[in-house]
C-alpha cells in the first residue's frame, strides 16, 4: 500500500511539472497581457520594426522563420497589453501550388502542438479551377479558394489561413487572447465611431 501511494505521489508530481511546463507561456515565450518591455525581453533578437497608433494600438515586429519558411511576427498591444500575435509568411514560389504544401506543413506542426483543429476548412467561393489541381494555387491567389484551420483552448484562439485576392497570396497564423478580446474590440469600435 505504501508503495502504491508513493508511486501515485511521484506520478502526480511529474504530471504537475509537465503541465506547468506546457502552460508556462501562451505564445512563444510570452503571456497575454504582457507589456511591450516584457515581450521585447522574451525575444532573443531586437525587433525589426515597431508601429504605434493614436488609438492605443501598437505593434512590435520580428523577422523569423518557421520550418524554413520566412515570416514576420507581429506582437499586437492594446493599451500596452499583448492581445494578439500574427505570423505572416512571406516566402515566394513560382508554382503557386507550393503554398498549399507550406500551409499543410505548418498546419501539421500546429496539430502536433495543439491537437486536432476545432475546424479544418477548404472553402471554394468559385469552382472554376476546382477540377484542375494544377491551378489551385492560382485559385487561391484570385480569391476562389481558401484554407482555414482553427484551434481554441481556455486562453487562446488560433487560426492558420491560406487565402488571397488580386493575385496575391496571404498565408499566416493568428493567435488571439480570449480574455482580452473585449479590450481589442473596444478599440476597434471606438475607431469606427470616431470615423462617423
Amino acid at each position: 500500500m505504501k508503495n502504491i501511494k508513493k508511486y501515485l505521489l511521484i506520478l502526480f508530481l511529474f504530471s504537475s511539472i509537465s503541465f506547468c511546463q506546457e502552460s508556462q507561456f501562451d505564445i512563444r515565450k510570452a503571456n497575454w497581457g504582457m507589456n511591450t518591455y516584457q515581450v521585447i525581453n522574451s525575444e532573443n533578437n531586437a525587433p525589426s520594426d515597431s508601429i504605434t497608433s493614436t488609438t492605443g494600438r501598437s505593434i512590435i515586429i520580428y523577422k523569423s522563420s518557421i520550418n524554413n519558411i520566412s515570416c514576420d511576427i507581429g506582437y499586437i498591444f492594446i493599451k500596452n497589453q499583448l492581445t494578439r500575435v500574427k505570423y505572416i509568411f512571406n516566402n515566394e514560389h513560382s508554382n503557386k501550388n507550393e503554398f498549399i504544401d507550406d500551409y499543410k506543413n505548418i498546419r501539421e506542426l500546429l496539430i502536433k502542438k495543439y491537437g486536432t483543429p476545432v475546424k479544418n476548412e477548404t472553402i471554394w467561393k468559385n469552382d472554376l479551377f476546382k477540377k484542375d489541381y494544377d491551378q489551385w494555387g492560382t485559385a487561391i491567389s484570385i480569391g476562389h479558394l481558401g484554407y482555414f484551420s482553427t484551434w481554441e483552448n481556455n486562453k487562446t484562439y488560433i487560426i492558420c489561413y491560406l487565402n488571397g485576392d488580386n493575385y496575391e497570396i496571404k498565408f499566416g497564423i493568428e493567435y488571439s487572447s480570449i480574455k482580452l478580446k473585449d479590450l481589442e474590440d473596444s478599440i476597434s469600435n471606438k475607431k469606427v465611431m470616431d470615423e462617423l
